[in-house]
């Protein structure tokens, strides 16, 4: 990661997740194992690129409020998650 940087990495690990996610989709339904192996790989990429976000983003914040900013940030991500799946009903 040092040497192509944060930015590029994130966004060639949710490339990935994109790109694999897209070819799952248009798999046919005779090859489930093809299916399997680009979910894994769409997991990987996304689950890499939000380790290198969450890296970034720790850098963001100055040292004397990095641990307020970073429990902010992780208390929205969390509320987030729980009220997604009632977006569907609004």
């Amino acid at each position: 990661m040092e040497k192509w940087g944060r930015r590029w990495s994130s966004a060639s690990f949710l490339a990935l997740a994109g790109l694999a996610c897209l070819v799952v989709a248009i798999i046919p339904d005779g090859v489930p194992n093809v299916a399997v192996v680009c979910s894994v790989i769409g997991k990987f990429g996304s689950t890499s690129s939000f380790m290198a976000i969450y890296q970034q983003s720790s850098e963001l914040y100055p040292t004397a409020v990095r641990s307020i900013g970073m429990g902010i940030t992780g208390a929205i991500g969390c509320v987030a998650v729980v009220l997604s799946p009632y977006i569907v009903y609004l």
